[in-house]
């Protein structure tokens, strides 16, 4: 018996045969996560991740950009046998348990998705798309000065350094719009708690990382009261404890992405 197969129908078995399905991206995806850890540096992602464009390069960063893996990179010099310094590099991945299906749900998305490859468009300088927000949060204390609410980056990049509560727009929902991330990520990294309707516009920030131009939304939040009538939680983790810097200090403290000269012209008008 012969079976005659038209091209549409033909067409239309080969893309239903070459269509990723989450499961096999999951299960993927948790192969190159037990060869990373066992071996950071020689770790290879499998055929799958070749034959779909996606490079190792390109599969770390996206992992690390939404917190699905944790990086830890050091550099040590102790002495050899003969008494000479040499240079030892040491990197190690570790994988946080909080929401990681979900994580790795929305990485599928980013690169298999059709609402994902939207995204990635979106994503491009001069759309109408911001993929980070920021959120300023000053207060007076009990001395009668002025303070902004900020806190100590942990991990690789810009470590020690302090940032007010800042984070991805959409990092739990692609739908999420800039003024629900301002208070998620307020939420999250300062453990406190503020409404959208305290959040007045601090206009946008332009930048670069490595995944090209990108587009920034400013809000600045003024408290009443003082700095004691606010309680602070523990956050997530990502930076240590929130404090409230007085305006006299903020010379003082080294800010990540040049943030303290973003402060002070808030300052100005506020």
């Amino acid at each position: 018996m012969k079976i005659i197969i038209n091209e549409n129908k033909l067409l239309l078995i080969k893309e239903a045969e070459e269509e990723v399905t989450f499961y096999k991206f999951f299960t993927e995806v948790k192969n190159f996560l037990k060869k990373l850890l066992d071996d950071p540096i020689g770790a290879k992602p499998s055929k799958f991740f070749n034959e779909n464009g996606i490079s190792k390069k390109k599969l770390l960063n996206k992992m690390l950009d939404r917190g699905i893996i944790k990086k830890k990179e050091t550099i040590d010099e102790p002495n050899d046998a003969d008494g000479n310094k040499k240079s030892m590099h040491y990197l190690s991945y570790s994988i946080p348990k909080k929401d990681f299906e979900h994580k790795i749900k929305r990485l599928y998305d980013y690169f298999f998705d059709d609402e994902g490859s939207k995204k990635k468009l979106d994503e491009s300088f001069g759309g109408n798309h911001y993929s980070s927000v920021a959120t300023y949060i000053f207060c007076m204390n009990n001395q009668g000065q002025r303070c902004v609410l900020a806190g100590k980056r942990r991990g690789f990049g810009s470590a020690g350094m302090y940032n007010v509560p800042t984070g991805l727009v959409g990092d739990n929902d692609y739908n999420e719009s800039v003024e629900d991330a301002a208070v998620r990520e307020v939420s999250e990294e300062a453990g406190l708690t503020i409404s959208k309707g305290f959040l007045r516009d601090a206009g946008d920030t332009p930048y670069s990382n490595r995944f090209g131009k990108q587009l920034g939304k400013n809000f600045v939040v003024c408290l009443e009261g003082t700095t004691d009538d606010y309680r602070l939680g523990r956050g997530d983790g990502e930076n240590d404890p929130f404090i409230w810097i007085p305006e006299e200090a903020i010379d003082a403290v080294p800010w990540a992405f040049g943030m303290d000269k973003e402060i002070k012209r808030l300052i100005r008008y506020i």
